[in-house]
């Protein structure tokens, strides 16, 4: 697929100017600032750098000319995400990210091997909030070097920190839900539009429309992006709600199960509750938020998915936004190559497996 060779030239440009932009060498030596940035480093090349070849793409969609700034606009959005899943990992109390010990967990190690004082849990949350920060730091630092229009780099300014704010606010939202009772749980409709602020827009909405900013595309044209990109967000998330729970740990980089370990009020979880029976809702509520979860468990879940058929109605609602998105690229002109890519992309996200 043209779509795989995209992803694939892309990861290794963003790779290159990773090194090029983040070497140590240019920041003071102070403690622990060089020590952050290559974990941060670390951190980021293991990821799929999704965000950044829609930064690209949709500028190469719509732009006729190359510029090598749109790199600084792709980092950027890499590095913010970094800074999110340092900190998500964290709220969510999660070991392993992409087949890694997540940042704070490896603090955490190093506090337990030096015998520290402090507590190690407290100790590794505290560090990795710190290195949260400097990855969102750089990606401000990197945000400013992606135009020399003035007007251009406002634009993309505004819309940056606009779902960035908005990222948080959803953050503090899905936390919130974590703590709430079985009488008040929310609404697959509430979940959806958590997801549409959490998740959709910076994944998808925020990388498309800064590409469109920076190719100078007209207001139509940035309306259609981020309506196209919040529909493909939306599918995202919640096929990756799916994979969590159909794929293998060693697919996914982090347990299986992990959202219902942690309780997370999830698109599938609310579905559950809302069609499930008074014991089964019972017995779920001593599932969803178990910290010794077993694999038993798991499956009396996936059976009540199977029973409600669950999955035919994400199946559904995936295919009617990514049918929603078609349309919306259909009607945007733009390199006919990448607009090729893009409908890949579209297809591909209904049935990604990973």
């Amino acid at each position: 697929m043209a779509l795989f060779k995209y992803l694939e030239e892309n990861k290794k440009a963003i790779h290159l100017h990773l090194d090029q932009n983040l070497a140590i060498t240019q920041f003071p030596n102070t403690p622990y600032l060089h020590e952050s940035i290559k974990r941060i480093v670390n951190f980021m090349q293991e990821g799929k750098m999704l965000r950044s070849a829609l930064v690209t793409l949709s500028y190469n969609f719509l732009s006729k000319t190359s510029n090598p700034r749109i790199l600084n606009a792709a980092l950027s959005i890499e590095l913010i995400h970094s800074s999110f899943l340092i900190h998500d990992d964290i709220m969510d109390n999660d070991i392993l990210r992409r087949g890694q010990k997540t940042v704070f967990a490896q603090y955490k190690d190093y506090a337990l091997s030096k015998k520290l004082t402090m507590d190690p849990l407290f100790y590794g949350q505290g560090m990795a909030i710190c290195v949260g920060n400097i990855a969102s730091i750089l990606a401000f630092k990197l945000l400013s070097q992606s135009s020399t229009k003035e007007s251009v780099l406002e634009n993309v300014f505004d819309i940056f920190t606009r779902e960035v704010a908005r990222v948080n606010g959803a953050q503090m939202l899905d936390f919130h839900y974590g703590g709430l009772k079985q009488k008040d749980e929310p609404t697959p409709e509430e979940i959806i539009e958590m997801y549409r602020n959490k998740a959709a827009r910076y994944t998808f909405s925020l990388p498309l429309v800064m590409g469109g900013l920076l190719a100078k595309a007209d207001s139509a044209t940035i309306t259609s992006l981020d309506t196209m990109g919040e529909n493909l967000g939306i599918v995202f998330q919640i096929k990756d709600d799916e994979i969590e729970l159909y794929s293998l740990e060693a697919e996914i980089g982090k347990p299986v199960g992990s959202d219902i370990r942690e309780n997370k009020k999830t698109f599938i979880r609310s579905l559950l509750y809302s069609l499930a029976n008074t014991h089964e809702k019972t017995t779920l509520s001593t599932i969803y938020g178990n910290q010794k979860l077993t694999t038993k468990q798991i499956e009396y879940v996936k059976g009540l998915i199977e029973k409600y058929n669950v999955r035919q109605t994400l199946v559904k609602k995936m295919e009617n936004l990514s049918v929603k998105a078609l349309r919306i690229l259909d009607k945007t002109n733009g390199n006919t190559t990448c607009k090729n890519t893009l409908k890949e992309l579209i297809e591909y996200n209904v049935s990604r497996t990973k």
